[in-house]
């Protein structure tokens, strides 16, 4: 199975930069940044900055929905990383 470690994060907005978007999960940064070249605008022509960490390294919201993106196979996978009670519908809120 292939292990999609590293998660590639966003942020079109000027300065300052706080407002990042969860793009996707990778295989690789390098296929992480070749996602972020064909999808998002020009970085010479929009202000822009991205990064690529090791998903260990990185805290997504407890509500994120995970996406694989697979560039060698053009595939892409959602998981939901709600936890499992909410899905049945049996959680005790504390």
């Amino acid at each position: 199975m292939i292990e999609f470690a590293f998660v590639m994060v966003i942020n079109l907005m000027p300065e300052p930069f706080s407002e990042w978007e969860y793009v996707g999960n990778f295989r690789s940064c390098q296929e992480a940044a070749i996602y972020v070249d064909l999808h998002y605008p020009d970085p010479y022509e929009v202000e822009m900055e991205y990064r690529c960490l090791p998903k260990e390294y990185i805290a997504l919201p407890k509500d994120t929905q995970i996406i694989n993106r697979d560039m060698k196979n053009g595939s892409v996978r959602y998981y939901d990383s709600h936890d499992v009670c909410k899905v049945k519908r049996n959680c005790t809120e504390t």
